[in-house]
């Protein structure tokens, strides 16, 4: 016999369930997680006795037609290459830097590129220049797909790791001895306010290693700037304005590796630079590459002494979206909150006198003042979770919507890092 239909009683007691759980649903809090302190979980101590040794390479990452972009939507492919997306490492004492032409270094990827380098290689610290016409699909996160990096490609995940670690491999093969000088300008003309999100640091920050002849081995640039220059409709692969930069800073010699600052909340000024995408980028090249030699003119040396590297681990505040879909954020908050990474690290290491901070966020102005002071923090580094933003300006609703951890991620990630920081053998 064919199955009788529910009764319309019934079907309108289980709508009006329904509808009465959704209700309770959002009339509950959302969830909390109440981060405790920061732990430290490593320490190591190097001595790169009577001289600094440095070497460098590059090598380029395998994309193409129909590569997947990633940084402006999760639904692009792109129809062509403007200018080929590198992997670009730079190994200074013991510590190996990655510049790679992504919108993100999932921890996925970190962690094989670490993988394919094995146990005995330098301390590594992969960073996006933060393009948003690179290829996508290394994060196997549902979330970070969602948000734009695309489906994931386990393939591709791996050819970018082996392209990755060749070049640190190079790197440390070519290594010689050299000297190190560092630098650090205010260049509040290379960067405009983004949006409405409030006060760009606007410091250009530059480490560069010289062989003993006196030619650049590798010069190591922090600035935060959106890599947005090329507009999302061409969806053609490119390293936008890093890549460019970068280009430039090589035509004096060695290997740049052009990092993100603070730039959640700055982007390029346009209004000087030419109408189409292709010359604009190119400019801005030019402009950025000359303004690193200007700030190297006032570079001080950073003498041989003793490194160290400290690594501090703290769990993450719970997922708020708050900013991004006002009195409706609860009901996603719960779905989506067990997608989100639960904790993450900070790093800091001291080459010599210079130290350098690694956050695995996307740093705003006023986010990066919170954090303790050291001559170079990168952003992007290790991981990427979410737009890092102060907390009054995520409470007034004036800074960057899209930090997703709410106003708590800001003042965690400042604590592991003076965690990270107190750890270091003085």
């Amino acid at each position: 016999m064919p199955r009788p239909f529910p009764q319309p009683r019934a079907v309108a007691l289980l709508a009006v369930a329904a509808v009465l759980a959704l209700l309770a649903l959002l009339a509950l809090p959302p969830p909390r997680r109440t981060p405790g302190p920061p732990r430290v979980t490593s320490v190591r101590r190097f001595d790169p006795g009577a001289t600094w040794t440095a070497g460098a390479a590059e090598l380029p990452l395998p994309v193409g037609p129909g590569t997947h972009l990633a940084g402006y939507g999760p639904f692009r492919n792109a129809r062509g290459v403007r200018d080929t997306p590198m992997a670009r490492a730079a190994v200074i004492g013991p510590v190996a830097l990655l510049a790679l032409d992504l919108v993100e270094v999932s921890p996925a990827l970190a962690s094989a590129i670490r993988q394919k380098l094995g146990p005995d290689t330098p301390e590594l610290f992969a960073a996006a220049t933060h393009t948003h016409s690179g290829p996508g699909g290394t994060d196997p996160n549902p979330l970070a797909q969602l948000l734009g990096e695309g489906r994931f490609d386990e393939a591709r995940l791996d050819a970018f790791a082996e392209t990755a670690a060749e070049a640190v491999r190079r790197a440390r093969a070519a290594a010689r001895p050299a000297s190190l000088r560092l630098a650090r300008v205010a260049r509040p003309d290379l960067q405009e306010e983004r949006d409405r999100c409030g006060t760009p640091d606007s410091t250009l920050a530059v480490l560069e290693a010289v062989a003993i002849g006196g030619e650049p081995v590798a010069t190591v640039v922090v600035f935060g700037a959106h890599p947005t220059l090329l507009p999302g409709g061409e969806r053609l692969v490119s390293a936008d304005w890093p890549g460019a930069a970068a280009r430039a800073l090589e035509a004096r010699g060695g290997v740049a590796l052009v990092l993100q600052g603070a730039g959640g909340d700055a982007t390029v000024p346009r209004a000087r630079l030419p109408k189409a995408p292709g010359a604009r980028i190119e400019a801005y090249g030019r402009a950025f590459a000359s303004a690193v030699e200007g700030a190297l003119a006032t570079a001080t040396p950073v003498p041989p002494g003793p490194s160290a590297i400290a690594t501090a681990a703290t769990a993450l505040p719970a997922l708020d979206l708050a900013p991004v879909l006002g009195p409706f954020h609860r009901l996603p908050d719960r779905l989506l909150g067990p997608l989100a990474p639960a904790a993450t690290t900070v790093t800091a290491f001291a080459i010599g006198s210079a130290l350098v901070l690694c956050v695995p966020g996307e740093l705003t102005g006023a986010a990066r003042r919170l954090l303790p002071e050291a001559p170079l923090v990168v952003s992007l580094c290790n991981g990427d979770v979410s737009y890092v933003e102060a907390p009054a300006q995520w409470r007034a609703g004036t800074g960057e919507r899209l930090a997703l951890f709410g106003e708590g991620l800001a003042p965690t990630l400042a604590a592991a890092a003076r965690t990270a920081l107190a750890a270091l053998p003085r």
